[in-house]
């Protein structure tokens, strides 16, 4: 339940997930308090937030584009400006999440928070043990969808 107190900004390129997230906004009644707009996150986030009239604290930034080859990699959402920016706006005790179905990409945008987030986050205790944050298909899973 998206808490009372607070408000939510979704942020998205394609215009067909923006009006269908805004739609839903209005018929769950969160359409004064969420909105979602068209911004490229990597160019806008800072200016967006900079102004923002209190503390901003969650940003998620769930399943971006894989961008597998290694020379469009350098289009993923998640790069040292975005985090960066983002440290300088999240306030104390803000928290990020991040979230993919591609473990590579999961590694590589929690690896660059680390990198490049001025020690502002840490990874949450209840991840430490990457097994208890990545799952595998079980082997019993993958011997049922061999024998059909």
């Amino acid at each position: 339940e998206f808490a009372a107190s607070h408000n939510g900004l979704g942020l998205e390129i394609r215009e067909p997930i923006i009006k269908r997230a805004n739609e839903w906004a209005v018929h769950l009644g969160l359409n004064s308090r969420v909105h979602f707009q068209k911004s490229n996150a990597t160019v806008s986030i800072e200016s967006m937030l900079s102004t923002y009239p209190g503390p901003v604290e969650l940003v998620t930034i769930q399943f971006p584009d894989p961008h597998f080859k290694k020379r469009h990699q350098k289009r993923r959402i998640v790069q040292e400006g975005l985090v960066r920016d983002l440290a300088g706006v999240v306030g104390v005790g803000g928290r990020v999440l991040l979230q993919s179905d591609v473990l590579a990409v999961a590694e590589d945008m929690r690896d660059k928070f680390e990198q490049y987030g001025d020690g502002k986050w840490v990874v949450g205790s209840a991840h430490d043990n990457v097994e208890g944050v990545f799952f595998e298909e079980s082997e019993e899973a993958s011997e049922e969808a061999s024998e059909e």
